[in-house]
């Protein structure tokens, strides 16, 4: 017999990112007690593409837009389908600027009602011993290696980790302006990570509102053993 649905969740946490017209969400989830059942019972559009895949990917589906339908109502704004677009990525609604990110425990979302203002969130477990230098080589560039031996910084797990989850939410929050792909080395580290935010810089020129040089914050939070990072663009008017 079917898991209710309720079941399949924690408990929700909204975070407030100090932006109007914002709302991120995160939450556990149980996806070992996934049924196909869920998507129907929680509302959650299940795509042909994800109804013919595995079980841990039609449990991480459902948790990311059923954290979506949870963040529109949270949010006043009326229920949307969010389908998988060309490149992977969600559709979202005109107007509407999201991302969404989980791993095989948590799940999260950030919805902004901004047109003008381009979000990304990532949410990455703690990397291990074993898998840091591989994810170092493809991550971390030399020059950014360079630069955290000039703080006295050494690269540990939790610094790589919040280094590689803050890379991928750029890139999550630009590709919709850049409109083409860039790789980890466009964005170089710039300033050590204070608790709350991490800083960076471009290093390639991406678009006419996206130069070389800029600075861009992204804000990060510890949960449990995983890291949650976050980044809102606000894209300005040329």
């Amino acid at each position: 017999m079917p898991v209710a649905p309720i079941s399949f969740f924690g408990l929700k946490c909204n975070i407030d990112t100090g932006m109007a017209n914002t709302t991120l969400l995160i939450a556990p989830y149980h996806g070992e007690r996934f049924h196909p059942d869920m998507f129907q019972r929680l509302g959650v559009a299940c795509p042909a593409t994800i109804r013919s895949s595995v079980a841990k990917r039609q449990a991480s589906f459902l948790a990311g837009r059923a954290m979506v339908a949870h963040a529109f109502d949270l949010a006043q704004l009326p229920p949307s389908d969010i389908p998988i677009g060309p490149n992977r990525a969600p559709i979202w609604p005109t107007g509407i600027s999201g991302s969404i990110s989980h791993t095989t425990k948590f799940c999260a979302c950030l919805v902004s009602q901004n047109p003008m203002q381009f979000v990304g969130i990532d949410i990455e477990t703690f990397l291990t011993a074993k898998n840091l230098p591989a994810v170092m080589k493809r991550v971390i560039t030399d020059h950014e290696k360079k630069w955290l031996a000039t703080q006295d910084d050494e690269i540990d797990l939790e610094l790589c980790t919040l280094i590689f989850s803050a890379k991928e939410t750029i890139y999550k929050a630009l590709f919709p302006i850049a409109q083409h792909f860039f790789g980890f080395d466009a964005a170089h580290i710039s300033a050590l990570p204070n608790g709350q935010t991490i800083q960076f810089h471009l290093t390639q020129h991406l678009h006419q509102s996206l130069p070389s040089g800029l600075t861009l914050t992204v804000h990060y939070k510890i949960v449990s053993n995983h890291v949650l990072t976050w980044l809102i663009f606000d894209q300005p008017q040329l």
